[in-house]
């Protein structure tokens, strides 16, 4: 029975584990959307610049 109890609380700090590395993806990909946007957005003022001379 100990056994049981032991894998199941094995079970949830895997699981808590899991949802803190989803988090953290989560964010890093927002990170990296946001730094997409601003090279694009830097891309497209650049090329207007240079359309503008």
């Amino acid at each position: 029975m100990p056994r049981r109890g032991q894998a199941a609380a094995e079970r949830a700090a895997l699981e808590e584990r899991l949802r803190a590395l989803e988090e953290r993806v989560a964010e890093v990909q927002s990170r990296l959307n946001a730094l997409v946007f601003m090279v694009v957005g830097a891309a497209i003022v650049q090329a207007l610049v240079q359309v503008a001379r």
